[in-house]
């Protein structure tokens, strides 16, 4: 099948590309050397010293490229497949998501480089990468373990399909496989949680279409072999389980409340097989949990809630590691309009407290109630002046800054392609444990597409971030520090 789609960013698809590509009268071959164009991501490298920026030149048909900057100084560039989406590392292998140009038969492709720096003198080398069709797997996110010593890395895809792999000495003996076709949900919010060697992830809304949180009644759980409905939650809702068709219908086309848990130590051990609701029924089926939380403001929750009743939740941006190893961060978005995901548009701790695998019970895989095994606690987005000029959060990064725990996060990217008001925003707050009517925060935010700040990264040696602006092609480096906004100090063209 050919590669149809036009070229998007991560959480945008069909929408931001759409306003080059489709404004664009044609496109022309153009060597962007190192200038900043089409800026889809930007990381640190494995030193904290330099930053990395993934520039998809999408405005015209020559390669894109990865520029590296220590600071304001552009010190090395890499030129490298267009239509790049991510970027990430584990240890010095650098891993670039990218989608396919329109009209090929491959939809994407996943590039594995070789990070090397030598007393400050910067090499990227190219090593593998693997290809993929529109049938098989899109490739979208990548996300990598936080643990050298634990080598997995993992990429979701634009039709809900999942690939893990594993990095080897030397890279090029490197192994990435096909393991699951969930159904066609773009989960872009992934987690390694090397702890228990699982693997998290959560819907993103992706397009023009943005997934709104629900309230529903979970009163019953379905019989199978009766063909009817029992007293008893099973983290279902009630109305998606009402007849046998029900049922067909969410095993084949899923809900965007549902996240995926998979047993990374379990699929290891088999080699990383593939398999679907064919092969092990009832094993993928215990890996599709539901999502449902009622977060805290000012010690009154949310909502108010009937015993049976559940507020599933949706849209996750980004997941991270926490700053322990039994918790991790989501940023979950909305419109944040009443009917429309009114409480959402929060940093968010997800704390362990009991155990995710799904276990055996007369032979058949049975998974826990999420309830029993996460707990939510709201850390940003508390309603008031966090909220008031219309959030929409994106990516993030845990920091330490003056010895409290801290965060840097996009908490607005409203572009004008969804939103009536385009609003862009970078802030950094305190984490520190305390009253949230207390917690220090501050935001620098603006309506010009020429400050459109979009993603960032973070140096822990320099205490710097680096914030791309999207739609002026440019980055911005800022200075961090509590007590204290973001201080810009040059803007890079």
């Amino acid at each position: 099948m050919k590669n149809t789609r036009r070229f998007v960013p991560l959480f945008l698809l069909g929408s931001l590309f759409g306003l080059y590509v489709g404004c664009s009268k044609a496109q022309e071959a153009k060597v962007i050397g190192s200038d900043i164009t089409n800026p889809m991501d930007v990381i640190t490298s494995p030193e904290g010293t330099h930053f990395i920026i993934l520039n998809a030149n999408v405005d015209n048909k020559s390669p894109g490229s990865l520029l590296v900057l220590r600071d304001d100084k552009k010190v090395y560039t890499k030129e490298i497949p267009r239509m790049g989406k991510r970027i990430q590392f584990l240890g010095n292998a650098l891993f670039v998501t990218t989608e396919g140009e329109s009209g090929s038969d491959v939809a994407g492709q996943v590039l594995l480089y070789e990070w090397k720096n030598q007393n400050d003198t910067i090499s990227i080398d190219y090593v593998k990468s693997w290809s993929y069709t529109a049938d098989n797997c899109p490739p979208s996110n990548v996300v990598t373990s936080s643990d050298p010593a634990y080598p997995i890395f993992a990429v979701s895809c634009t039709n809900g399909a999942l690939l893990v792999g594993k990095t080897a000495d030397p890279l090029v003996n490197s192994t990435l496989q096909l393991v699951r076709k969930y159904p066609a949900y773009t989960r872009n919010a992934l987690y390694i949680d090397t702890k228990r060697k699982l693997l998290f992830g959560f819907v993103t809304s992706v397009g023009e279409t943005l997934f709104s949180d629900s309230r529903a009644i979970d009163a019953k759980k379905w019989n199978a072999t009766a063909k009817t409905l029992d007293a008893g939650e099973n983290d279902v809702p009630d109305q998606l389980e009402q007849s046998v068709r029900n049922q067909n219908n969410l095993q084949t086309y899923g809900s965007p409340y549902q996240f995926v848990v998979l047993d990374l130590e379990q699929s290891e051990s088999a080699g990383f097989p593939y398999q679907d609701t064919k092969s092990a029924p009832d094993l993928v089926a215990s890996e599709l949990r539901w999502m449902y939380f009622n977060l805290n403001n000012a010690g009154t929750p949310d909502v108010t809630l009937l015993p049976t009743e559940k507020y599933y939740r949706t849209n996750f941006a980004e997941a991270k590691p926490g700053f322990n190893k039994d918790s991790f961060y989501l940023s979950h978005s909305g419109r944040g309009e009443v009917d429309a995901s009114e409480h959402a548009n929060n940093l968010i701790e997800v704390q362990f407290k009991g155990n995710p695998r799904a276990t055996l019970v007369n032979g058949l895989y049975q998974a826990p109630l999420t309830k029993t095994y996460f707990n939510f606690v709201r850390k940003y987005g508390f309603k008031g002046s966090q909220t008031a000029n219309g959030p929409y959060m994106q990516g993030f990064t845990l920091a330490t800054l003056s010895g409290e725990k801290a965060v840097i996060i996009n908490d607005s990217f409203r572009d004008i392609v969804l939103f009536k008001d385009p609003y862009y925003s970078i802030a950094v707050a305190s984490l520190k444990e305390e009253a949230e009517e207390e917690q220090w925060y501050e935001n620098q935010g603006s309506t010009d597409f020429r400050q459109s700040f979009y993603r960032h990264a973070f140096s822990p040696v320099t205490n710097r971030a680096l914030v791309l602006s999207y739609h002026s092609n440019s980055a911005f480096l800022m200075q961090a520090a509590l007590g204290s906004s973001l201080t810009t100090i040059t803007e890079i063209h």
